[in-house]
């Protein structure tokens, strides 16, 4: 349904521009009406309103290519979508359609081979400036903001940033009102539906990053007894106890990663016990060698006081320390995960 109505929207907006650029060519070739019945209007006229009509094709151009890239983003960062090739394609293709339909159209009003030539030459080159202006606008869509913001906001078309940072994009947020947790991830990052179980229990969310490797997951597993906090308090062995649930979880959750991934081994970088007053918590930090390839594999755990289950929290991402803005990125959405009773890590 949703490309259907992309598809819809699209068609609908076509037809909205030809209407926009046959009135703004006629708009700005207006004074040429005066010397209509001259064979040799003034080249004073001539040149100043044929490169203003030129200027204004140029950028209605970039202009339709920013909106057909604007709609692709929409589109595109919506859950339930998960076919993004297939829209960023069927974009790229309405984006200069129209131009092709234009060219149809003049050629069959072309009274000469000059006049046919001169029509090929202009397709040619608006073709181009369409074709730049998507690709540019589509690896960096910050850069419509410029020169087509003023129209796109207006109209509610989304320019978001689907490859990069998204920084001036409030982050989304879920929250788990069960299991009582909640954590905040970008924009552009995608829910995956119906994931498949995992090791430490049944998968609440994942949620991944667009275009790269990078991906937290919430899982809650069943403990099938609850504790209380006076009891685990006084329990003179909680430190072994909590040693055994960490050493229980690398078994169960991480080396069974390493196994699915096929990394030849793992490594624990870091284990230990985090303070809370809402549960038994603790972070454990793995990383999974692949030949030339790490991949970090990080987790936060919490057993909450009274609850019979154990919720796990924890993110996978490529090890690339010049990967600055993406390491940045996925260290905030995992700091963000906490219990609605407590505060996420600052």
């Amino acid at each position: 349904m949703n490309f259907v109505l992309f598809n819809v929207i699209l068609l609908f907006s076509g037809f909205l521009a030809v209407l926009i650029l046959s009135v703004g060519v006629m708009a700005c070739l207006a004074p040429m009406a005066l010397f209509a019945k001259s064979e040799n209007p003034p080249r004073a006229l001539v040149f100043p309103v044929m490169g203003i009509a030129a200027i204004y094709q140029v950028y209605f151009w970039g202009f339709w290519s920013a909106f057909c890239v604007a709609m692709t983003i929409s589109y595109t960062q919506k859950p339930e979508v998960t076919w993004v090739w297939l829209y960023w394609i069927t974009g790229f293709m309405w984006c200069t359609s129209l131009i092709g339909w234009f060219f149809h159209k003049e050629q069959q009003t072309s009274q000469s081979l000059k006049e046919t030539r001169g029509i090929q030459t202009g397709t040619m080159l608006y073709s181009l400036v369409a074709i730049v202006a998507f690709l540019v606008f589509a690896f960096n869509p910050s850069l419509m903001l410029l020169p087509y913001g003023w129209a796109l906001k207006p109209l509610g078309v989304a320019i978001a940033q689907p490859f990069d940072s998204v920084e001036e994009i409030p982050p989304r947020e879920y929250v788990d009102q069960q299991y009582q947790f909640a954590f905040q991830f970008p924009a552009d990052w995608k829910i995956e539906k119906d994931p498949p179980s995992g090791g430490a229990g049944k998968v609440r969310a994942l949620i991944r990053h667009p275009t790269k490797p990078m991906h937290v997951i919430a899982m809650v597993g069943d403990l099938g007894t609850a504790i209380t906090k006076r009891q685990f308090e006084s329990n003179p062995d909680r430190e072994l106890a909590v040693d055994r649930m960490m050493e229980l979880s690398i078994e169960q959750l991480y080396k069974k990663t390493s196994r699915d991934i096929g990394a030849d081994r793992m490594l624990v970088s870091e284990k230990r016990v985090q303070p809370s007053d809402t549960g038994i918590k603790f972070y454990i930090s793995t990383s999974h060698i692949k030949g030339n390839m790490t991949m970090l594999m990080a987790g936060i755990h919490i057993v909450p006081f009274e609850k019979p289950y154990m919720v796990t929290f924890t993110m996978i991402a490529p090890v690339d320390r010049t990967a600055t803005k993406d390491n940045e990125t996925i260290t905030r959405v995992f700091n963000s995960f906490h219990v609605l009773d407590e505060k996420p890590i600052k």
